[in-house]
């Protein structure tokens, strides 16, 4: 009897002691998983830091030059895009002259040439009228940009409104035939001619370099 007594205190104990936080070192114990409670509110805010070392001052001249450059840049990239399309070109000078080998009318081809940002190829000495002779005597006849449109017989760069000073007519040449032609050509031979303005022919855009 008191040997049964003796074993129910012993498992009494043992039990209880696995019930408590601290349980005693036996074989009886079933390791407990760790307990947590509820996460806690957020603590107040901690003391505001030391102020900062003061910074360099902006270079606001430098910061200029660079937005310049970085929209100088990117009109670079606009007009590289828009110039992909010619496939024909030579350098004379600070002059680029491009062509597509489209024939236009007049209009139409001042249009092509503003979109590429450049302008219709107007020959301002013999070297440029050479330069784009090369053009000319595969297409046959481009578009200039001289013209008489204002005032007959007083012809004149339309690109920069200015008379024009260097010309290079064929023989009996500008002859406003039939009182309608107010706009010119360059011919295979590398001669000008006047002509309508609504005939087709090749246009030449002239590019200025930088």
């Amino acid at each position: 009897m008191h040997s049964l007594i003796l074993i129910s205190t012993i498992l009494i104990v043992a039990i209880w002691s696995c019930l408590t936080e601290e349980p005693t070192k036996t074989n009886l114990c079933i390791e407990k998983p760790e307990r947590y409670g509820k996460e806690g509110r957020e603590g107040p805010p901690g003391p505001k830091g030391d102020k900062g070392e003061t910074g360099r001052p902006a270079d606001m001249h430098r910061i200029t030059e660079l937005e310049e450059e970085i929209q100088t840049l990117k009109l670079s990239v606009s007009n590289l895009g828009k110039r992909m399309p010619f496939t024909y070109w030579s350098r004379y000078g600070q002059k680029m002259f491009a062509t597509k080998n489209d024939t236009l009318i007049f209009k139409e081809g001042i249009k092509l040439c503003k979109e590429a940002n450049g302008e219709i190829a107007m020959p301002v000495s013999a070297g440029e009228n050479d330069a784009l002779w090369q053009f000319v005597k595969l297409t046959g006849g481009a578009y200039l940009g001289v013209n008489d449109m204002k005032i007959e017989g007083q012809y004149e760069d339309f690109n920069t409104g200015n008379p024009v000073m260097f010309t290079n007519w064929r023989s009996g040449e500008p002859n406003d035939h039939q009182s309608e032609e107010d706009c010119s050509e360059m011919k295979s031979d590398g001669t000008w001619n006047d002509l309508w303005c609504k005939w087709s022919r090749a246009i030449i855009c002239q590019f200025k370099l930088i």
